[in-house]
C-alpha cells in the first residue's frame, strides 16, 4: 500500500476551487486499474449508507440525496460549476464527472468519508468508495499545471493557530 497525497493551493481571487483542497488516500498499487469509470452521480449512489468519522462532528453517515441538493458543495451544484463556471482550460483538461468530483471532495463530508474508507482496506465498504476515488485522482491529475503545487510543506489550521 502507497499512500499519495494531492494538495491544491491557491489564493481564493485566483483559484476556481477552495483555498485549500488536500486529500489523503492510501490506495493498494493498481487496485484502480480494474475499476470502470462511472458518473459522478453512480459512484456517490454507491456509497449511500456509509459510516465513517467526521474530526469535528464524529461519526455520521453518508446519505445520498442529501449530499446532491444539500449545501455549498452539493452535488448537484458542483456538477453545474464543473459544466458552466470552471476556467475554460480546466473544463477542456477534465471530464465534467471528474471535474465536479474533484470540486465535491472539497465539501467535508465527501472528503472525510473519502478518506475514512481509502485509509481502511478493511472496511466492507472499502471498493465502493474505488468508483470515487478513481474520478478523484484522474480529476486532479487532469488538472492543468497552473494548479498543482507540489514539493512543498503543508500546514493545516483548521482548527485555530496557537502562537
Amino acid at each position: 500500500i502507497f499512500s499519495t497525497t494531492f494538495s491544491i493551493a491557491a489564493h481564493a481571487s485566483s483559484s476556481p476551487f477552495p483555498i485549500q483542497l488536500k486529500l489523503h488516500m492510501a490506495v493498494a498499487n493498481g487496485c484502480l486499474d480494474n475499476v470502470p469509470l462511472v458518473s459522478l452521480c453512480e459512484a456517490m449512489r454507491k456509497l449511500n449508507g456509509v459510516q465513517f468519522t467526521h474530526p469535528h462532528r464524529g461519526e455520521m453517515t453518508f446519505d445520498f440525496w442529501e449530499a446532491w441538493s444539500t449545501g455549498e458543495n452539493c452535488l448537484e451544484e458542483c456538477l453545474r460549476w464543473a459544466e458552466h463556471r470552471a476556467p475554460e482550460d480546466v473544463r477542456r483538461a477534465v471530464s465534467l464527472d471528474c471535474l465536479a468530483a474533484v470540486r465535491s471532495v472539497t465539501g467535508d463530508g465527501q472528503r472525510y468519508m473519502l478518506r475514512h474508507l481509502m485509509t481502511n482496506r478493511r472496511n466492507p465498504r472499502f471498493s465502493d468508495g474505488l468508483f470515487f476515488a478513481k474520478l478523484v485522482l484522474i480529476g486532479l491529475r487532469s488538472l492543468p499545471e497552473r494548479f498543482r503545487v507540489s514539493g512543498v510543506t503543508g500546514f493545516r489550521a483548521e482548527r485555530g493557530v496557537k502562537e
